[in-house]
C-alpha cells in the first residue's frame, strides 16, 4: 500500500476518533428559562443579595432570565404564585406557608436563608415598653390586611398565654404604617430586622425612638426562618428550574456576605430613588441572620425549630402537619456541597 493511501486512511481514522470523543464529552446546555421572583414587600436594602446575584450574572450562569418584581405581602404574593403569575417569593417561609394551609394555597418553602425569623413588632419607646406578649394587650396594632407578621403576633400571643382579643386592629397600607405610628394613630405595627433601619431613621427624624420586640429573641418564638417559597406546581413540573434558582440564590447570598457594600450598590442601581444611608445598614443588619449560633453559614433549620413550628400550628390553627407539608428539602440536598458549607468555590 502506497504512502498516500496510508495517509488518507489515517486521516479518516483521526476524524472518526475526534468525532467519537466529542460525542462522549459534550453536555448540551440547558435551555434558558424565564423566572419571576417577588420581593415579599416593596423592595428594600435587605434584599441586596437578590439584586447582586442578578447583576453579577449568577442567575445567568444557571441559564435563568430572572425578573425581580416588588412584593405585596405574603397573602397577595402567595395568591400570585399559586395562580402562576410569579414563580418564587423571598419571604417568611413559615408565614407564607403554614398560616395559609387552611386556605389551600399550594406553596412550599424550597430553601431557607435565615437561621431565625427576623419578625417582630415596632413601637415608640417614649410611649410604651414591650417586653412580653401580654404587653400587647390593650394596644392598637396597624398593618396591611393579611399581614403574616400580624397573624403571627396574634397566634403567638395565644400560644404563650396572652389574649389576642385584647388587641384592637386597624388596616393600614405598609408604606403608611410608620407615619401612623409616629402620629400616635396606632401603638404597634408589624416590623422586622429587614426593614428596621430605614423605619428607625424616619422615626428619628420625628424626634422619636423606634423600639423593636423580636418574636424569636424577646418572645421565644423561634420557628423556622425565612427563605424562598414556590408553587407546588412548579416544584413538580420543573424541578430543574427550581434547583438552578436555589443554586444561584445560595451563591448570591454567599457572595453578598463577602461583598456587602457592592451588593447594596447593585440594589441602589436598581432603585436609584433609595438612600444609601438607610438601605445599606438595612442589608448589613441582616447579615447575622445568615449564620447559626456558631457564626457558620446556615441554610437549614434545627429540630427544635421544626418541633416548635409544628406544635404551634397545631395548637393555634388546629391543623396537624408534617414538615414535608410546608418544606421540601430536595433542592437543598442537591445543592453543591461547597455552597452548603459556606464556600463560593469547590
Amino acid at each position: 500500500m502506497n504512502s498516500k493511501r496510508w495517509l488518507a486512511i489515517l486521516f479518516v481514522l483521526a476524524l472518526t476518533a475526534a468525532s467519537c470523543g466529542s460525542d462522549d464529552t459534550t453536555t448540551p446546555e440547558p435551555e434558558v428559562v424565564d423566572l419571576i421572583v417577588l420581593t415579599g414587600f416593596y423592595p428594600n436594602g435587605y434584599q441586596s443579595a437578590l439584586f447582586a446575584g442578578k447583576a453579577e450574572g449568577f442567575f445567568d450562569d444557571e441559564f435563568i432570565n430572572l425578573t425581580i418584581q416588588p412584593g405585596a405581602g405574603s397573602a397577595a404574593d402567595n395568591a400570585k404564585i399559586a395562580a402562576g403569575a410569579a414563580d418564587f417569593d423571598t419571604y417568611n417561609a413559615y408565614g407564607a406557608t403554614a398560616l395559609n394551609i387552611s386556605e389551600d394555597v399550594p406553596v412550599r418553602a424550597v430553601m431557607f436563608t435565615y437561621a431565625t425569623s427576623p419578625s417582630g413588632m415596632c413601637y415608640i419607646e417614649e410611649r410604651h415598653t414591650i417586653e412580653d406578649w401580654s404587653d400587647f394587650e390593650g394596644l392598637t396594632q396597624g398593618g396591611p390586611a393579611g399581614s403574616a407578621i400580624t397573624l403571627e403576633m396574634f397566634a403567638a400571643m395565644e400560644y404563650f398565654g396572652a389574649d389576642p382579643e385584647a388587641v384592637d386592629s386597624v388596616v393600614i397600607e405598609f408604606m403608611a404604617t410608620i407615619p401612623a405610628l409616629i402620629a400616635d394613630q396606632v401603638d404597634v405595627t408589624g416590623c422586622s430586622l429587614l426593614t428596621f433601619a430605614p423605619r428607625a431613621a424616619a422615626t428619628e427624624e420625628a424626634g422619636l425612638t423606634l423600639g423593636f420586640f423580636s418574636f424569636s429573641e424577646d418572645g421565644g418564638f423561634d420557628v423556622i426562618g425565612w427563605g424562598v417559597v414556590a408553587a407546588d406546581s412548579l416544584i413538580e413540573e420543573n424541578p430543574a428550574a427550581v434547583q438552578r434558582f436555589v443554586n444561584a440564590y445560595g451563591r448570591s447570598v454567599l457572595w453578598s456576605i463577602e461583598n456587602p457594600d457592592v451588593a447594596c450598590g447593585h440594589f441602589l442601581d436598581a432603585y436609584p430613588d433609595k438612600v444609601e444611608e438607610t438601605e445599606c445598614p438595612s442589608f448589613k443588619g441582616t447579615l447575622p441572620l445568615y449564620t447559626d449560633a456558631n457564626g457558620d453559614y446556615f441554610m437549614g433549620h434545627t429540630d427544635e425549630q421544626v418541633a416548635l413550628t409544628l406544635d404551634f400550628i397545631e395548637t393555634t390553627e388546629g391543623i396537624a402537619l408534617t414538615f414535608d407539608d410546608i418544606y421540601t428539602s430536595q433542592f437543598y440536598d442537591a445543592m453543591p456541597e461547597h455552597l452548603k458549607e459556606g464556600r463560593l468555590e469547590p
